[in-house]
């Protein structure tokens, strides 16, 4: 079983990722897209440079190493990603193949907590309007979100 957990910033996302780190059943993979995104957009994030020598920066990549890559021997995997790192160009297809989950908490919570960590930030750094397009896509595919 492959689980894509999808989440905006400040929704306990890391909480629910370490829960399934701690089964042996599981591997877990965080936030996967996240180079990539860096890598298209030019966003300046702390650790950028570290992220992006460390992750896939091609999305096509990335998603060739969800679907096959050997990991550390669980027989279930749980992918933790953010819906902000998702850009438009980004295939989607391949979530087809994994059982899409939603981690949603309310708008005005995420925002205010957002907000204390980071100012000015607009609707494309939260990723209420990606994560939107997922839940709907993942609708569209017959999941049930």
């Amino acid at each position: 079983m492959q689980i894509a957990m999808w989440s905006g910033p400040r929704n306990l996302s890391t909480a629910m990722m370490y829960s399934f780190g701690n089964r042996p059943d599981f591997d877990v993979i965080d936030e996967p897209f996240y180079a990539a995104y860096l890598n298209k957009t030019g966003i300046v994030h702390p650790m950028r440079d570290e992220i992006i020598a460390s992750q896939q920066i091609d999305p096509e990549c990335v998603i060739n190493d969800l679907l096959n890559k050997k990991y550390d021997g669980g027989s279930h995997r749980y992918q933790k990603h953010m819906t902000q790192h998702m850009l438009n160009d980004f295939d989607l297809t391949w979530m087809k193949k994994v059982i899409n989950v939603f981690l949603i908490r309310h708008p005005a919570r995420v925002i205010k907590s957002f907000g204390e960590k980071l100012n000015n930030a607009t609707i494309e750094d939260i990723g209420f309007k990606q994560q939107l397009n997922l839940f709907n896509y993942v609708s569209t595919i017959g999941q049930k979100p």
